[in-house]
């Protein structure tokens, strides 16, 4: 009992035990099979958060308490439930803090490894022995055992990011985000140009009786401006998108 980050078939998820049972991050988050993936689950009291490659992608509110029986050893790739279930998979640079870790750092373990003068970092297993029957940890001495898998050649990207790789799966990323955001204000606009259709037909019918006239203009010269503004902050997007593209041909990344 205790904390499990969760492979199902459906996705990803993180869950804890409590006195109501296991309480779990929703919802399950897909990820693209064969190929890595960062995973991590945090806790800070309040809300428990699940981040796949960088990102919050679920969450859980949840204010009770969280029981950890004693005697439960930390199990990697397996688990003991009604029956023995084993990840079918690889895995590789496990950490445990005994802290909730910001956004912020999470997206920096994705591509270093972590700091094992840290006091918080409670345990770390790089696999990095590539045969043996142990495991060994190098934060706080809590080596494993290795049962039942075999060691492979890991070509896992944290910690051996190059300053190549870093920056194009930041800008990337930031590209997308920007994306997002041209899309999300092209519906805006096109919602706003309506509505001042609409304004000025009802102006034009006189079916605004019950106000002012002279309001009525300054309401539509008010959403006329802020059409502009977000027309021009449109166009100021759209520069920054090439900005970063050249930037990315400049370094002869993309």
């Amino acid at each position: 009992a205790g904390y499990c980050l969760h492979s199902y078939t459906e996705g990803l998820q993180f869950s804890f035990y409590s006195s109501n049972g296991w309480r779990r991050t929703t919802p399950r988050v897909a990820v693209t099979a064969n190929q890595w993936h960062h995973v991590v689950g945090t806790f800070n009291g309040n809300v428990a958060y699940l981040y796949v490659d960088g990102e919050q992608r679920a969450s859980l509110v949840h204010n009770g308490d969280i029981a950890i029986a004693a005697g439960y050893p930390v199990q990697i790739a397996y688990w003991r439930s009604q029956r023995s279930e084993y990840f079918k998979g690889s895995i590789d640079e496990v950490a445990i803090f005994d802290r909730a870790l910001s956004a912020e750092e999470i997206q920096g373990l994705m591509h270093s490894r972590p700091e094992t003068d840290d006091s918080s970092l409670v345990a770390y297993w790089g696999f990095d022995e590539g045969d043996g029957p142990v495991a060994s940890d190098f934060a706080g001495g809590n080596h494993g055992a290795i049962v039942g898998a075999g060691w492979v050649d890991s070509d896992a990207p944290i910690g051996i990011c190059t300053l190549d790789v870093l920056v194009e799966q930041t800008l990337s990323n930031v590209l997308d985000i920007k994306a997002d955001i041209l899309d999300l204000l092209d519906i805006a606009l096109r919602k706003e140009t309506l509505l001042l259709d609409y304004v000025d037909e009802a102006f034009h019918n006189g079916d605004f009786d019950n106000l002012n006239k002279g309001d009525v203009v300054k309401a539509k010269q008010k959403i006329h401006s802020a059409i502009q503004q977000e027309e021009q902050a449109g166009t100021a997007i759209d520069q920054s998108i090439d900005k970063l593209d050249d930037a990315l041909n400049t370094l002869g990344i993309k």
